[in-house]
């Protein structure tokens, strides 16, 4: 059953606690002695009164016990007698019975019904009528022998046996020594202990355990002709003490009460062991989830005692003794219902009710007043729980606290910002991990060189208006790049207004001269492309210069056209197609030409099938089904994301406008040649489309150049699109569920080690370096795989919930309990 539930129904059950005492002692005068009532509940109120000492009832006992002896005085589990079927005695001991029993609970409710009981018998009916009451429990305890053999479960509280409704009476020694051990959520293991049956056919009770087979696992040991005593009581020992452990412990055979020795049953002919014998391996057996006890033999009130002060929380036994037949009919009915997933007490409540049937009554009078349960206080019932995928799932389910922890963590790892904040500083220890590690890139040369247009580009030029950028300035840079050996320039600068002036006519020469030589000229567009004036897109391209997330993601490539590829994207392709042999048929620019350019590499390629094929770029560059999906939801599932973690002195260099101007290209002649050249502003205040736009004002702690710009992120799109290093993250909220998942089974499994709260700082360090182990291969892994596996949430969580279960058995709330 999963917390919430059993949290649930610990809040709407309500028991009450029933101390019932002798006082005024006196040996010789019995009429002088007085029971004492205490009831107490849950919020420590207390009720008392006092009756009379029924010497009446104790009397009719006595004759009732006497004519319940004699008529099941054949076959009784207690002393050994020939085997056969009840005689037909020469007194009616049915009738006489049938007689006393009938004068006796009539008796025993009469005492109760005392007018001096009122307020207690008042606060126990008023309890069931409470909305939303499950079981009322009475958990009584007697300080006398004579109290304690009273049939206490047929107190008719609000009627007749059976009419109680919502009221149960279970029994607890009144010294109980040992703390229970918290159960284990496992498939109900059975331990099945047969006594000696050399007089007794215990084969009902065997087919009846073994009905449960298929629910639970059982293991039957016993006595057969020929074994050694010695070895069978060490196989007992040995098998109560199973590491494995038990939920119910079994006996069918004899038993007796003892005064010292907590009782005694026979485990073969002439052979007992008492419990004080056998206390060892049932400590053992205990702290191994050892729950509840059956003992489906005669007298066991001793043996009750003594199983709870151990440390058991149920024990189900026979206060008197017991026919064989009655206890096969109690054990075949008391099973079903357990198969029927009932707990120990509603199953034996229904095999009371059974009993008290018109039939079964004639033939087993007065068998249902002599099963009890005794039970600590308010202890978790055993039953047995459906095994299988829904009781496994339902096992999963989260506690109030792991549920509130789980979803606080949720609807933060929901949100945008908070994803980008992680994002950035699982980057930044990416960056630390890739420099102590030396695992930086090895590639000589960057494949992007950015010419900057700077503060002291501008102020060498002397330019004085930059909210568009001097177009003369633009054309002195194109024409300087031309006559180095660059094959491709992109321009970072939106071209979309010709104005007429001088500057405008000299940019669109440079750009004819530039294409005359050879080179490709790539440009940088926002709602509207390149002004036809300036260039053609006959002999020219352009690209979406658009970034996501200030340059935190990547902008994927979609080639069913050219308005849906990227600036960087273009870049990218224009770079595969100039430097790979397999295209050395390549067409070139054309100023002549009277068709699109991209068209024409679109031409060009399809019979080569390699565009949708995605021969050129990595699958990962495309949008998969899931990340379009988590749009709707406002979420970028998978989305690759720009790898700052590489330094950007491996992705570009970068040169100010003026020294491109100035130095007759001798700083950059050796590498350009195996260069993209984006022309870009270079972190002045006011570039961009919206003023200052292109200058990011929060950049990733990763970079660690001097200002994260426009031209800088298009520099490391277009790295990753040539290195193809495309990084995908995993999303935190998938990473919080499989951790909580995680989670939750090693609650569950530490739950079932009985040692766990011995090993406890063991199983910390075993976490604790567990989590280090995922530390290192999640950085790994980013290196080698190019996969994102978030650290500190998943992390988090799993602490979170490893250490609330902690806090739980500290209280004893773990197995079926929540605080």
């Amino acid at each position: 059953m999963s917390e919430p539930i059993i949290l649930f129904l610990l809040l709407t059950m309500k028991y009450f606690n029933l101390e019932v005492e002798i006082t005024s002692v006196n040996a010789d005068n019995l009429d002088k002695q007085n029971c004492s009532f205490k009831l107490s509940w849950q919020d420590s109120r207390r009720l008392s009164a006092t009756l009379k000492y029924p010497t009446k009832l104790i009397e009719n006992y006595a004759r009732w016990q006497n004519a319940y002896h004699n008529y099941y005085t054949q076959n009784s589990r207690g002393k050994v007698i020939d085997e056969g079927d009840i005689p037909a005695p020469e007194i009616d001991w049915l009738a006489k019975l049938n007689e006393e029993q009938k004068t006796l609970v009539t008796e025993f409710n009469e005492w109760l019904r005392d007018k001096n009981l009122y307020d207690i018998r008042e606060e126990i009916k008023n309890a069931t009528n409470k909305p939303n009451s499950h079981w009322i429990d009475i958990f009584l305890s007697c300080n006398s022998e004579e109290l304690a053999r009273l049939p206490w479960e047929a107190w008719e509280i609000s009627g007749s046996f059976g009419a109680s409704g919502k009221i149960r009476i279970s029994r607890t020694p009144t010294n109980i020594l040992e703390k229970p051990v918290q159960p284990i959520r496992r498939k109900a293991r059975i331990l099945t202990i047969i006594g000696d049956d050399n007089c007794l056919n215990f084969q009902a009770d065997r087919e009846a355990v073994k009905s449960l087979s298929q629910m639970t696992n059982i293991q039957f040991i016993g006595w057969q002709p020929g074994v050694n005593i010695d070895e069978l009581k060490n196989q007992i020992w040995q098998a109560i003490a199973d590491s494995n452990g038990w939920d119910i412990l079994f006996f069918a055979g004899h038993s007796d009460e003892t005064n010292l020795t907590g009782g005694q049953f026979s485990i073969a002919p002439g052979v007992f062991v008492s419990i004080n014998q056998l206390e060892n391996p049932l400590k053992i057996a205990i702290k191994n989830g050892l729950q509840a006890a059956i003992f489906n033999s005669c007298q066991g009130i001793s043996i009750a005692e003594s199983l709870i002060s151990l440390g058991l929380t149920q024990v189900v036994v026979m206060r008197e003794l017991i026919h064989n037949k009655v206890a096969h009919e109690f054990i075949i009915n008391f099973t079903q219902s357990l198969a029927a997933h009932k707990d120990i007490h509603e199953a034996l409540l229904d095999t009371c009710r059974i009993f008290c049937q018109t039939e079964k009554s004639l033939t087993y009078p007065s068998a249902y007043l002599i099963p009890s349960l005794f039970r600590r206080p308010n202890s978790e019932l055993f039953k047995i729980e459906p095994f299988g995928f829904k009781q496994w799932l339902k096992s999963y389910l989260p506690t109030t606290k792991e549920a509130i922890v789980l979803l606080s963590f949720l609807i933060i790892a929901w949100q945008l910002p908070m994803q980008q904040f992680l994002l950035d500083w699982r980057i930044f220890v990416q960056a630390i991990y890739r420099q102590l590690t030396g695992q930086n890139l090895t590639n000589k040369t960057p494949p992007v060189l950015l010419v900057e247009i700077d503060n002291e580009s501008i102020r060498k030029a002397k330019i004085t208006d930059t909210t568009i950028m001097d177009r003369g300035y633009l054309a002195k840079l194109v024409e300087e790049i031309s006559q180095s050996e660059a094959k491709i320039i992109g321009i970072d600068y939106l071209l979309d207004r010709f104005n007429g002036g001088e500057s405008d006519r000299l940019l669109a020469t440079a750009l004819q001269t530039a294409v005359k030589k050879q080179k490709w000229i790539v440009f940088a567009k926002y709602e509207y492309g390149v002004n036809s004036e300036f260039a053609s897109l006959n002999w020219s391209l352009e690209g979406d210069m658009t970034v996501l997330g200030d340059g935190r993601y990547l902008t994927t490539i979609d080639f069913s056209g050219s308005n849906d590829l990227t600036f960087a994207s273009m870049l990218a392709l224009v770079y595969q197609l100039n430097n790979d042999n397999k295209y050395n048929d390549l067409l070139l620019p054309n100023l002549e030409s009277k068709n699109d350019l991209f068209n024409q590499l679109s031409d060009y390629l399809e019979p080569k099938k390699v565009v949708k094929n995605e021969k050129l770029f990595s699958p990962a560059a495309r949008l998969n089904l899931l990340t379009i999906l988590s749009y709707w939801l406002r979420q970028m599932w998978l989305h690759p994301i720009v790898d700052f973690s590489i330094s950007y002195d491996q992705v570009y260099d970068s040169i100010p406008a003026w020294q491109i101007l100035e130095s007759n290209n001798s700083l950059i002649r050796d590498k350009i040649k195996e260069q993209v050249v984006i022309i870009a502003p270079g972190g002045y205040e006011n570039a961009g489309v919206k003023f200052g736009e292109d200058n990011i004002e929060h950049p990733p702690i990763a970079f660690r150049d001097e200002k994260l710009t426009g031209g800088k992120i298009h520099a490391y799109l277009l790295h990753h699109f040539l290195t193809n290093r495309l990084v995908v993250p995993i999303p935190d909220l998938w990473m919080i569920l499989m951790a909580a998942f995680l989670g939750k089974s090693v609650i569950l499994i530490l739950n079932d080690c009985t040692d766990y709260p011995q090993k406890h700082n063991r199983w910390v360090v075993v976490f604790a370096v567990g989590n280090l182990g995922y530390l290192m291969v999640s950085l790994q892994v980013y290196i080698s795989g190019a996969i994102l596996l978030p650290i500190l949430s998943p992390s988090a969580i799993f602490w979170i919930y490893f250490l609330l279960n902690k806090r739980m058995r500290s209280h004893g709330l773990c197995h079926g309990y929540t605080d």
